[in-house]
């Protein structure tokens, strides 16, 4: 995959920067320049966040449903398998969930900035009304909501799989909201990961 979630971060520092470019500056001229060279960036950071969630989740999430052979011991191994093959590709869907509730709080900063720009040089009030990422911030918060069901969905299935074979209390990451998720993903994670390494210590031998 093209696009980790560490430069993920940096991108959106990155708009930060804009943002306090876009605040901090008096010219109309300049704030326009500065919009209209870096605006496709920020739609293009977006795109790739949705790209790279597809395809995790078009190569790997079907694993977490694994065919029913009847013998016991080749069940057993399976969910073995899967969950160690799944696991760490629910932490990269998590880390993306994160980055993507990152770039959504920084788009709200930015598009404030520009509101402030527009309120403190009425000048570019025309200029500028175009350039307002009322729609951007939309379509964040709806893949920041498919993301979330995306996770619990993924989860619960690791879930099921571990608590099918081995007597143990999984912590799951709350994904009611971006701020339960953002408060409960650490802990979550590293309730699962434990939770399949416990699994991954059972015999399969019946």
């Amino acid at each position: 995959m093209g696009l980790s979630a560490g430069e993920l971060v940096v991108n959106t520092r990155h708009i930060d920067d804009l943002t306090d470019q876009i605040r901090f500056n008096t010219d109309c001229d300049v704030i326009k320049l500065i919009l209209d060279e870096h605006l496709d960036s920020v739609r293009d950071l977006f795109d790739d966040v949705i790209a790279e969630q597809k395809e995790l989740l078009d190569k790997y999430l079907p694993l977490a449903s694994p065919p029913s052979p009847t013998p016991t011991s080749i069940v057993k191994w399976i969910k073995k398998l899967t969950t160690a093959t799944i696991t760490p590709q629910l932490i990269a869907y998590v880390q993306y969930t994160v980055a993507l509730i990152q770039l959504g709080r920084s788009i709200v900063q930015l598009k404030n900035a520009i509101q402030e720009a527009v309120r403190r040089l009425p000048e570019c009030t025309l200029e500028l009304k175009d350039h307002v990422l009322d729609t951007l911030e939309r379509e964040i918060d709806n893949v920041i909501k498919q993301s979330l069901l995306e996770v619990q969905n993924a989860q619960q299935k690791i879930i099921d799989l571990v608590v099918s074979e081995v007597d143990t209390q999984i912590t799951s990451i709350v994904t009611t909201s971006a701020a339960d998720f953002e408060a409960s993903y650490v802990a979550g994670l590293e309730s699962i990961e434990q939770g399949v390494a416990d699994l991954q210590q059972i015999s399969v031998e019946e």
